[in-house]
């Protein structure tokens, strides 16, 4: 039998080395499906899981909302009582020499006003400039938010907070001006709370009737009788649109104090209630050119300067009053606080200008350092820096009065003569205001002629550090360091003190130091021990 022949395998090919892929046998495929099934879930159990991490999630946040809201409510005040406005303020009555009154201050409320009983105006006007969706949004107007953001990112700074009347409410009621997270988070909490327990109407009332104005104003009816001598019912458009913008900045905007910058504000009042349409544009630029009057505006013979360097000075000499009501008896003369301030505003209006000197201060004192009037500066509406009290000064010539007195204690007689002429101190050589050297003259002589040379000598022979310790002796409170130039002035000082000095000069030489309170009562009449008789 022949033998069947064996098939030949078919040749290899060459691959470079690389294995043939497999060609798709039922093994293959199945492998395929199995590793297609591992990647991809069904969908059903996919939905199953993302739910199942959404639940989680959702409980953790719910138990962090909890935890977060007890650490907010921790603090939080009694929501049921509500507490009086200013309730924790000093009220003080501030007294002239001749009994006048100059200054009240303190919390100061008019008549409850609804908000169904106040003029259309001063609705109109708060809900313009503070909060135009009052009635529409549940305690934050997210709307209003994003304005104040969109304000503040293109100014560059904060200068809207988007607050809500509700909040504003809430703040004013329970919390403090600090500017936290906590705060603000609290804020918004209480805002809910307050639109949950009153209406909308209520709400208002209670923010009318609450806010502060400055000057110690709170509600709408205190500051219209303040500011405008009536009761809030009777409020015009030009005076609601004045009260409407002081809430932004009650004390720098009051306009007892700032009557020009209370209706600048006032101005952009009316064109948020032109941007509304509760004023049409016409009727807004024309009451923009009509300011109302203002009782007791401030001036620049006010006397704000001296009451709040009497105010600073109370709880020194009459430590047992601090925190209740006073009544302050002070030094103060009317007649002479006029004049000084007169006198003040023609020296900056006449040789001021021509010197380019915007500012100055006067301080007037009787011969025990009773100050009779204090000017701290040109007009306290705009500033409020006590220069008389506050800023530092070179005296000049005025300081050779410790170079003399220091002199005469130390044996120089007023008759002796000194050489007006050229001297050299350490490389340093002092000159007359004339330029002019006047040869030899007594000492009252140099003196009276102010003579710089002489009294630059004169403090030499004395000692330096005698003259400085002699301007301490007489009240100068500030660092005085013994140069050889300082008998002309060249050390800084409080005109105060430099002027307490002279007083004690004028007093015989004994001691002057300034004073501007007599008594310090309570609003009952008890007087507080401590007080300079």
């Amino acid at each position: 039998m022949s033998k069947k022949p064996t098939p030949k395998k078919p040749a290899a090919t060459p691959t470079s080395g690389k294995k043939k892929a497999p060609t798709g046998g039922k093994a293959s495929s199945s492998r395929k499906q199995m590793g297609v099934q591992s990647e991809k879930q069904p969908p059903k159990r996919r939905a199953r899981r993302v739910v199942y991490g959404l639940s989680v999630a959702a409980v953790w946040s719910f138990m962090l909302g909890l935890v977060t809201l007890a650490f907010l409510a921790l603090d939080l005040p009694d929501l049921d009582n509500l507490p009086a406005p200013g309730a924790a303020d000093q009220a003080v009555v501030i007294k002239a020499a001749n009994g006048a009154t100059l200054v009240t201050q303190g919390p100061i409320y008019g008549d409850w006003i609804p908000a169904s009983e106040a003029p259309d105006a001063i609705i109109r006007a708060f809900l313009a400039v503070e909060d135009r969706y009052f009635f529409e949004h549940a305690g934050i107007d997210f709307r209003g938010l994003g304005r104040a953001v969109i304000s503040n990112v293109q100014a560059g700074r904060v200068r809207a907070g988007g607050s809500t009347i509700t909040q504003q409410l809430a703040k004013n009621l329970f919390l403090s001006n600090e500017r936290t997270i906590k705060r603000k988070a609290q804020e918004l909490l209480l805002a809910f709370w307050l639109e949950q327990k009153f209406t909308k109407e209520q709400i208002l009332t209670l923010y009318l009737n609450r806010v502060y104005f400055g000057g110690g104003a709170y509600g709408i009816d205190a500051a219209s009788r303040k500011f405008f001598g009536h009761s809030a019912t009777t409020l015009s458009v030009a005076e609601s649109a004045l009260l409407a913008g002081l809430v932004k900045a009650p004390s720098s905007l009051a306009p007892h104090i700032n009557p020009d910058g209370a209706w600048e504000r006032a101005r952009v009042v009316l064109g948020a209630m032109a941007d509304t349409g509760a004023l049409t544009p016409e009727a807004a630029d024309k009451i923009k050119k009509q300011p109302p009057r203002i009782m007791g505006a401030v001036s620049g013979r006010d006397v704000r300067y001296f009451t709040d360097w009497v105010l600073s000075q109370t709880s020194e000499v009459a430590p047992a009053s601090k925190g209740k009501s006073l009544v302050i008896y002070t030094t103060l003369d009317p007649g002479v606080q006029r004049a000084a301030a007169m006198a003040l505003e023609r020296g900056l209006s006449g040789e001021g200008k021509k010197r380019g000197a915007s500012q100055g201060a006067i301080v007037a004192l009787d011969h025990d350092g009773a100050v009779r009037a204090m000017v701290g500066g040109e007009n306290y509406g705009k500033s409020q820096y006590n220069r008389a009290v506050q800023a530092l000064r070179q005296p000049g010539s005025a300081f050779k009065l410790f170079s003399y007195l220091a002199a005469l204690e130390s044996g120089i007689d007023p008759n002796d003569r000194f050489i007006d002429r050229e001297i050299n101190i350490d490389g340093w050589s002092p000159k007359n205001y004339t330029g002019i050297f006047n040869g030899e003259m007594e000492l009252h002589e140099a003196f009276a002629r102010s003579i710089n040379t002489v009294a630059v000598q004169v403090a030499e022979e004395a000692g330096r550090e005698k003259v400085a310790a002699m301007a301490k002796r007489l009240g100068i409170s500030t660092s005085v360091m013994p140069l050889a130039s300082l008998p002309l002035g060249t050390e800084e000082v409080k005109l105060l003190d430099l002027a307490g000095a002279y007083a004690a000069v004028a007093n015989g030489g004994f001691e002057a130091h300034p004073y501007g309170i007599v008594e310090v009562t309570t609003l009952e009449g008890r007087s507080f021990t401590g007080v300079r008789q």
